[in-house]
């Protein structure tokens, strides 16, 4: 009688762990924060195209299966048009609190000097790129954090991107 007791007893005490622990894990939600689509932009500044009302933007997709997609684009300010494209890559990344780490698998860009081309245009790039940053997500912004810049270079400490609403 006893031993069957203290087996309900265990079964029953193993059965409240593994629900608080599944509970406390977020199973059911979604805790990837950067999920979604980001972008950054800024005007065009180019001698090539002074009376025109030119946009680039950096666009960045992150999937729900940690890959992701990045284009920068060139649009026309007017109408939101996307005229052209000066890169475009692809790969996987992963989070781990305030750090993205993002792995790029393929890349593709315009070596030509024209200020933008189609997407069927981009040339393939063969150096693969692993960039390892410091996020964080505020509403509808992300910053990343960039690490510190060595002596003499030319990099950015910040960057901002507001989330895309489709």
């Amino acid at each position: 009688m006893k031993t069957k007791r203290r087996i309900r007893v265990s079964a029953l005490i193993a059965t409240a762990i593994l629900l608080t622990l599944v509970a406390s894990c977020n199973v059911f939600e979604n805790n990837n924060p950067i999920e979604g689509s980001w972008f950054e932009e800024s005007p065009v500044n180019s001698a090539f195209e002074d009376s025109l009302n030119l946009k680039q933007r950096l666009e960045l997709t992150f999937f729900s299966d940690y890959s992701f997609e990045s284009a920068r684009i060139v649009i026309d300010g007017s109408t939101e048009a996307i005229l052209g494209y000066r890169f475009a890559s692809g790969g996987r990344y992963s989070l781990l609190h305030d750090r993205l780490v993002m792995q790029t698998a393929e890349s593709f860009y315009s070596d030509d000097l024209e200020l933008y081309v189609p997407r069927e245009e981009l040339k393939p790039v063969t150096n693969v790129e692993r960039l390892v940053i410091k996020f964080k997500v505020e509403g509808d912004r992300m910053t990343w954090i960039y690490p510190p810049c060595p002596e003499n270079a030319n990099c950015l400490g910040t960057q901002e991107f507001l989330r895309k609403v489709n």
